[in-house]
């Protein structure tokens, strides 16, 4: 049994859950744009002081994550595809 028989299936599942979890997580954000009704005035917020405890913060660090961890398995699924060949 050769291991890219194993390896290509393995990597194409964790490629489309990384995408699927990518995707839930862009679209559970908020945009950048959700703020622009202040215009004028002190717009710090409390949640403005702590937004390393916010939701939204947790969403985009758990965004950069599954995007790093997307791109490092397509590198690794194209390589593996290019060293089989």
């Amino acid at each position: 049994m050769n291991i890219w028989e194993i390896l290509y299936p393995a990597l194409m599942i964790l490629m489309v859950l990384l995408s699927i979890f990518m995707t839930i997580l862009v679209l559970k954000q908020d945009g950048n744009t959700a703020d622009l009704g202040a215009i004028s005035g002190n717009t710090e917020t409390f949640l403005g002081k702590n937004k390393v405890k916010t939701r939204e913060s947790k969403y985009k660090r758990w965004t950069i994550y599954v995007g790093a961890a997307l791109m490092i398995t397509s590198i690794a699924f194209f390589v593996a595809w290019k060293l089989s060949a």
